[in-house]
């Protein structure tokens, strides 16, 4: 698998971007090849519920863009790794249905949460790439999972332990900044997962879906669920540890 001759650099990105027909199918990877994130602007719609356990106090459809990532090779024990991340910090700038999450902890903003590589889910490939969060490890401070949702009265706001302004994550390229928003509310996924494939058959573009259900950040009397299907094109492919 050689990049080299069919890539050029957008130092504005950060990313190496090539043909979508350069862009290999899942396989497996010689240990001398460094690992590919395969980067994708996707499109997310769908819809988050807010409830108390007994009943639903906020719903709101969304449709937001982000970032779609696919590591051709796993971190810890995973076959591939994947991502859906936003354009720009959480903290600075929320809408609901935004969602950071990720299958393995290597991608976390949170130094010390990157550095200690966690699998955050199971990751199986059939027809398609499934994963599905372990329930017990997202309890691990600060979580590098969080979705948003529409604020409600006595819901946190702001995502205070996550610590999103370490640094960690730069290999993606992403700048982040700081404020709070309190319109909103940030629930951490604990159970559910999702899926992803390639339409076209070259992941050239790449289409998906996700049903996750968390717990607010500081009030675990709040439930959130969040369900959407994603679609979007392919951007870029980078090295990645």
């Amino acid at each position: 698998m050689k990049f080299g001759s069919y890539l050029r650099f957008i130092p504005a990105l950060g990313i190496r971007i090539s043909p979508p027909a350069a862009v290999l199918a899942l396989v497996s990877i010689s240990p001398v090849h460094a690992a590919m994130c395969h980067v994708y602007s996707v499109v997310i719609q769908g819809t988050t519920n807010v409830g108390d356990g007994t009943s639903i106090l906020a719903s709101q459809a969304f449709s937001v863009n982000q970032f779609a990532i696919w590591r051709d090779a796993g971190v810890t024990s995973h076959p591939v790794e994947f991502v859906l991340t936003p354009l720009q910090d959480l903290n600075a700038s929320a809408q609901p249905g935004q969602i950071e999450l990720m299958t393995n902890s290597a991608f976390a903003r949170n130094a010390g949460i990157a550095s200690a590589r966690f699998d955050l889910a199971s990751v199986t490939i059939t027809d398609v790439i499934t994963f599905q969060l372990d329930s017990g490890i997202s309890f691990q401070l600060p979580s590098p999972n969080v979705f948003i949702a529409p604020g409600i009265g006595g819901a946190p706001g702001g995502l205070g332990g996550l610590e999103f302004l370490t640094g960690a994550g730069g290999q993606l390229g992403q700048i982040i900044g700081s404020a709070s928003v309190l319109s909103v509310s940030y629930f951490v996924p604990r159970t559910g997962g999702g899926n992803f494939h390639t339409p076209d058959g070259n992941w050239a573009t790449i289409s998906g879906q996700l049903d996750l259900v968390g717990t607010a950040l500081d009030n675990a009397s709040f439930q959130g669920q969040y369900q959407g299907t994603f679609n979007g094109n392919y951007a870029g492919s980078t090295e990645c540890n």
